[in-house]
C-alpha cells in the first residue's frame, strides 16, 4: 500500500511541476519531515504547488495532515558548492532580523552554512503553509539585498514540531 501511494504522489507531483522537480523522497528524516521534494527553483508558486498536491493526496487516502512536507531547492549545484559564499556572524544576524521582522512568532529558528541537500539557510517554523514559506523566502532575498550577496541563498523552510 505504501509503495502504491509513494508512486501516486511521485506521479502527481510531476504532472503539477512538471520540469521544476527533480525528485521525491520519502521516510523519516532527522528534520521531522517525512517527504522531501526536490526542486530546480524553489518559489512560493511552486512550494504551494507542491504542498497542495500533498494535501489533495492526504484527503484521498484518508489521512490527516500526517505527512510534513519538505520542499527543497536542487539542481543549482555552482551555488550549493560555492566556496566564496561564506556566511559568518553578520550575514546571521541580518537574515535572523529580516526573518523575525518577515515571519513574527512564527519563527522557531534559522541555521547557515552548506547543508548536505545544497542549502544554505534552513529556517525553522512552528508550522508550515505556502504563505510562510513566501514570507521566508521573501525575507531572506531582503536579506541578501541588504547584505549585497551576489547569488541568491538555497532556502529550506522547515516544520519544527
Amino acid at each position: 500500500m505504501r509503495e502504491v501511494a509513494v508512486d501516486k504522489l511521485r506521479r502527481k507531483l510531476a504532472e503539477e511541476l512538471g520540469d521544476a522537480l527533480v525528485g521525491v523522497d520519502v521516510g523519516e528524516f532527522w528534520d521531522g519531515s517525512n517527504v522531501r521534494v526536490y526542486v530546480r527553483r524553489l518559489t512560493p508558486e511552486i512550494v504551494e504547488r507542491a504542498i497542495r498536491v500533498v494535501r489533495e493526496l492526504e484527503k484521498e487516502l484518508g489521512l490527516e495532515e500526517a505527512l510534513v512536507v519538505d520542499v527543497l531547492e536542487l539542481g543549482r549545484d555552482e551555488r550549493a558548492g560555492d566556496a566564496d559564499l561564506r556566511l559568518g556572524a553578520e550575514e546571521r544576524r541580518v537574515i535572523e532580523e529580516e526573518l523575525k521582522r518577515g515571519l513574527g512568532g512564527v519563527l522557531v529558528g534559522v541555521d547557515v552554512g552548506e547543508f548536505w541537500d545544497g542549502s544554505n539557510v534552513r529556517v525553522y517554523v512552528r508550522r508550515l503553509t505556502p504563505e510562510i514559506v513566501e514570507r521566508a523566502i521573501r525575507a531572506v532575498r531582503r536579506a541578501e539585498h541588504r547584505l549585497s550577496i551576489p547569488e541568491p541563498l538555497v532556502v529550506d523552510v522547515v516544520e519544527h514540531r
